[in-house]
């Protein structure tokens, strides 16, 4: 039965794989030559198709992701003192802060043809009908020209919180780079940011006034000046807009592109011999890649993938690595003309033998490579140059066949020289292992826009001055809890200071410590079990902790189980380098403490993410390996 099939296909014994796929595709040829039409307008047809979705208009747009935990309404700019005193808490740099808050406070947008809108009414208002700002801002905007700001400021400079009266202010994401004194106050602050927060978008109208406003804001910060001070600007769309504006510098080498590639092609497929050369194949190969491009875009974009303007560096890659195909079959028509076959026979072979010719891969491979090494993008440009020379070395190690023929196997047959080359074989492969185990695994934002733009500057110097405190995690428990038992109390408590407690991690809030400072205030325990729900409900209503309502959920029918409830822990030394290990060591100690829950930050769908990529990664090596074997 094994026989009749190898006879069948046309196979020679003994069978193996690739046989079987070159018989394949001798058929295939076979076909084509018989019947071409069909295979000339399919992709015509398909491509016209699909042209009619390549716009990115029909594509989702990253304006129209919505996250909930991102805060589209924040804006933001860092004033860094560069001068030899390094301190932006200065009077002069307190000076600079409140002139740079006046600016931009006095921004007007007008849309629609209607009046103009002040900042009064696109800032997001507390519970007083204030606008939502800073203490310490709202203070220098009151201090009149001729006073001192610093003495108006000294009771707000404290790291990482200031009291002053009754109000905690937290610190940590408006001071950068601190020097404190021993009482917590700050003796220097290298940087200052000041938060700008616009109302919550509600409607269309809100949109295109916050985005109008945004545009205003960053035009105004980069128009400013403040001698011996660096400003730095982002709102929550600068780096899609960062990306979409380096997208278009992409456009002009097109052109340039299309055209190199056209010459080259044209070229590589002529010869002396007028009835040889096949000009137009090079020419329809380009063709081909471009329906391919076309094809495969207008398909995404009609299923409304998203769409960055990264993806306009896709036809240099792939137009220029295409024509490989062209010269691959232009090699094997060749070689068959040499023999008396027939039209079907030579397309067959040629199908057939299809093989890499390493000298056009690589002059088309090097061709697209060095486009994107061109690029703006560091996390593109990298790739390519890898890809170019590893295929360079490719080639010039089939250029040393002979010499490894001859002289290295000369020298491995001496058992010295072939033990030392095991042994130092065993050690690339132990070191490499090494490697990939702890290779760091994510794509870092600053990698997808030049370094020298904008956005790149201010995520590095958030990124320098402002990981040292960053956000909130939140904790949410599960699993029903009777409040009215003490050891379900000591469970909780001990998971809080369990993950408020670390390198990574302080305190943030948790509504049951403030509950039993409550009862303590009032000289009551929770085993007075008749008292206990009077007291929750009065809690919970008091005006200091009505903001804990929504952090649980009480059984209606016995008050003291919860059946939800949740607790927020500050992170702390949340630089790149630390993300994954902030990660490990909460989840470690949530599971470490066998109450059930999970733990949410928009951090950490970052390190799933690039845990997912290790994973995956390791699988398609094995998958690839097995196919291979």
């Amino acid at each position: 039965m094994k026989k009749h099939w190898i006879r069948k296909f046309g196979l020679k014994e003994p069978f193996c794989f690739n046989d079987f796929v070159k018989s394949f595709y001798a058929h295939l040829g076979t076909v084509i030559a018989r019947h071409p039409i069909p295979f000339l307008l399919i992709p015509v047809l398909m491509t016209a198709a699909s042209a009619k979705s390549f716009k990115p208009t029909t594509a989702s747009t990253i304006d129209e992701v919505d996250f909930r935990f991102l805060r589209h309404s924040l804006v933001y700019v860092i004033m860094v003192d560069k001068t030899s005193n390094m301190n932006a808490v200065s009077e002069i740099g307190l000076r600079y802060a409140a002139d740079l808050i006046e600016q931009v406070k006095a921004i007007e947008v007008q849309v629609f043809n209607a009046h103009k809108i002040e900042w009064s009414s696109i800032c997001y208002k507390s519970e007083t009908g204030k606008c939502l700002e800073h203490p310490l801002f709202d203070a220098l905007e009151k201090t009149t020209a001729n006073g001192q700001v610093l003495s108006v400021a000294e009771q707000y400079l404290y790291y990482p919180t200031a009291k002053v009266g009754n109000l905690t202010v937290d610190n940590t994401m408006i001071f950068g780079g601190i020097s404190k004194r021993a009482d917590n106050s700050i003796a220097k602050a290298e940087a200052i940011r000041i938060p700008f927060v616009l109302k919550d978008i509600r409607s269309e109208l809100d949109y295109v006034l916050n985005n109008a406003w945004r545009n205003r804001f960053l035009k105004i910060i980069q128009e400013s000046y403040y001698p011996g001070f660096g400003v730095y600007a982002n709102t929550w769309s600068s780096l899609a807009h960062e990306i979409q504006r380096n997208g278009s510098m992409l456009t002009p080498y097109l052109f340039y592109l299309v055209l190199i590639l056209v010459v080259a092609s044209v070229l590589c497929c002529c010869t002396v011999d007028c009835q040889a050369s096949k000009p137009w194949l090079g020419f329809c190969g380009l063709v081909n890649a471009a329906f391919a491009v076309i094809t495969a875009t207008g398909i995404l974009f009609g299923c409304r993938y998203s769409y960055l303007h990264m993806v306009v560096i896709m036809p240099f890659l792939v137009m220029s690595v295409s024509v490989d195909n062209v010269f691959l079959m232009l090699n094997c028509w060749r070689a068959t003309g040499n023999g008396n076959l027939k039209l079907e026979q030579r397309v067959s072979a040629c199908v057939g033998d299809t093989s890499v010719s390493m000298m056009i891969s690589a002059l088309t491979d090097g061709l697209s490579f060095t486009v994107g090494n061109i690029t703006p993008f560091p996390a593109v440009r990298n790739r390519p140059g890898e890809c170019f020379l590893n295929v360079m070395w490719c080639f010039n190690f089939s250029r040393w066949n002979q010499i490894f023929a001859t002289f290295v196997a000369d020298a491995l047959s001496n058992k010295l020289i072939r033990v030392g080359t095991v042994l130092l074989y065993v050690t690339f492969l132990a070191s490499a292992l090494y490697g990939v185990v702890n290779i760091r695994f994510g794509l870092n934002v600053q990698n997808l826009i030049p370094h020298d733009s904008p956005v790149s500057r201010t995520v590095a110097i958030n990124e320098k001055y402002f990981s040292a405190y960053c956000g909130y995690a939140s904790v949410v428990i599960t699993e029903p809890m009777d409040i009215g038992q003490e050891t379900a109390i000591k469970r909780l408590l001990s998971l809080y200071h369990s993950l408020a407690y670390s390198r990574y991690s302080s305190e943030g809030s948790f509504w049951l410590n403030n509950f039993m400072a409550f009862m303590e205030s009032r000289n009551r325990s929770l085993n007075a079990n008749r008292y206990y729900v009077r007291f929750l409900h009065e809690f919970f209503m008091s005006p200091d902790s009505r903001r804990f309502a929504d952090d649980v959920q009480l059984d209606s029918s016995t008050l003291s189980l919860i059946h939800y409830m949740k607790m927020t822990i500050r992170l702390r030394n949340c630089g790149q380098e630390n993300h994954t290990k902030l990660a490990a060591l909460l989840r470690r100690r949530l599971g470490e403490s066998a109450v059930q829950g999970f733990i949410f930050e928009p951090l950490f769908l970052i390190v799933d993410q690039n845990l997912l990529v290790l994973q995956t990664a390791m699988q398609d090596v094995i998958v690839a390996v097995a196919i291979m074997v």
